[in-house]
């Protein structure tokens, strides 16, 4: 498999490539660095951040769903609780819903 050459600097071989161009790039050509991702210029940079803000990775859009499913369920079980206390405490509303709930 052929080294990857810095495309600036042909005689020296390539450690990355920008995360936005993807041209292949030598430690000394690295201008921005965000996290884990290297770019080629600061043009590049802001194009990437610029994505990223428009579509958010698929992980933050699935915590965001398991997040609201976590509440979701805490949330009926903090009802049926409480509907269930009102059975103890003999409120007969709460006995008459849990029993048309199967309960």
């Amino acid at each position: 498999m052929a080294q990857h050459r810095c495309l600036n600097h042909p005689n020296v071989p390539a450690v990355t490539h920008c995360a936005q161009c993807h041209k292949p790039l030598c430690e000394s050509c690295i201008e921005s660095e965000a996290g884990e991702a290297m770019f080629c210029s600061a043009q590049c940079a802001a194009k990437n951040r610029g994505f990223y803000a428009r579509y958010p990775s698929s992980s933050a859009r699935r915590s965001g769903w398991i997040s609201l499913l976590i509440k979701l369920v805490v949330l009926t079980a903090v009802a049926i609780a409480l509907l269930y206390g009102g059975r103890v405490l003999g409120i007969d509303f709460c006995d008459e819903l849990l029993k048309s709930l199967g309960l």
